[in-house]
């Protein structure tokens, strides 16, 4: 199994005074698929957002291939994540003076990629989702669900080592959601993608797509068998 590529140690995370998140330790192995579910509000885009590089915990320690990453400037997180990361948190955003395509094509040069490629990988990712047709359109001429697979569509174009998906679901059709968490299973297990997924409850069906699973309840991150 070898050692965690993510390790949270004994992560607590405070918020308006109360704390969210109380003594959180995950060990995340590359290739794992993950199933993080709770209602809203207990804390699990807090928890994304701190794997992320995102937020600073109130308390504990943060673990990036055997580094500890809690300290590390916000400059030098953003080149965490930029090489290691593919990210859809909830309140993300379209840029909307930015068309589909130019939207995708911007985090790929924040990866650095080089422009004879970028245009090939875009397609790929939108054809994945069904949405190779709206290539030129504005976010403001979409629907919410159209909205959200762009967004899968943004996470996934760079093939990072590590997809963190907050309810990426929303807004979608059961066809649609069946066609992501396909797309999510695939990577997975063709690719190696290390994926971290999140719902408000554990979702009838997901049992097919995902090897681990866990709740947050009472602040507290608890595995379920």
């Amino acid at each position: 199994m070898g050692k965690p590529i993510i390790r949270l140690e004994n992560i607590w995370m405070l918020y308006q005074g109360e704390y969210i998140l109380e003594d959180v330790n995950l060990d995340v192995y590359k290739g794992d698929s993950i199933h993080i579910y709770g209602r809203s509000g207990v804390g699990k885009t807090s928890l994304l957002k701190i794997m992320a590089l995102l937020s600073k915990p109130s308390k504990g320690r943060i673990y990036l291939f055997d580094k500890d990453v809690t300290e590390l400037s916000e400059d030098e997180k953003a080149v965490y994540r930029a090489k290691y990361y593919g990210i859809l948190i909830q309140g993300d955003i379209l840029i909307p003076t930015l068309t589909v395509y130019e939207n995708l094509d911007l985090i790929l040069r924040i990866k650095g990629f080089k422009e004879g490629i970028r245009r090939d990988m875009i397609i790929d990712a939108l054809n994945m989702l069904g949405m190779e047709k709206y290539l030129d359109r504005y976010p403001d001429g979409l629907s919410a669900g159209e909205r959200q697979r762009i967004m899968i569509a943004r996470a996934i174009v760079s093939k990072p080592e590590i997809l963190l998906l907050d309810e990426p679901h929303a807004y979608l059709d059961n066809e649609n959601t069946l066609r992501v968490l396909n797309i999510l299973q695939r990577l997975n297990e063709e690719d190696g993608t290390t994926i971290i997924f999140t719902t408000t409850d554990a979702e009838v069906g997901l049992g097919n797509y995902f090897r681990k699973y866990y709740v947050i309840e009472e602040n507290k991150l608890v595995k379920r068998v």
